[in-house]
C-alpha cells in the first residue's frame, strides 16, 4: 500500500490455483480426501480458493494493536527492551 495515497500495490493470497486449470484439485487438499468429496463440496473447495481472502475475510486486529501497545510501554518506561521471555502470549481471549 502506498501510505502516501492509500493506493494498493501489490497483493497476494495462499493458497493459489492454475489459472490455467482452474478446476484442478487445489493442492491445500489431498487427492484421497478430494477423491471423497462430492461434487458440491468440490465445488465449495473450489470457490473458496478463488476467493481473495486479503480483501474479503475479516481479522482481528489484536496481533497488529501488540505493537502499539508495547510501543507505549517502552515509551513510559513501563517495560525494558533487554528483558528476554517476559512477555508471554497465550492466545487467550
Amino acid at each position: 500500500m502506498d501510505p502516501k495515497t492509500g493506493d494498493i500495490l501489490a497483493m497476494a493470497t495462499y493458497p493459489d490455483y492454475d489459472l490455467n486449470n482452474p478446476f484442478n484439485m487445489p493442492s491445500s487438499i489431498e487427492e484421497k480426501d478430494w477423491k471423497k468429496m462430492s461434487a458440491e463440496e468440490k465445488s465449495n473447495a473450489l470457490y473458496t480458493i478463488y476467493r481473495n481472502r486479503a480483501i474479503s475475510d475479516p481479522y482481528e486486529p489484536g496481533s497488529v494493536f501488540k505493537i502499539v501497545t508495547s510501543s507505549i510501554a517502552l515509551e513510559e518506561s513501563l517495560a525494558t527492551p533487554d528483558t528476554a521471555n517476559v512477555y508471554n502470549c497465550t492466545r487467550k481471549l
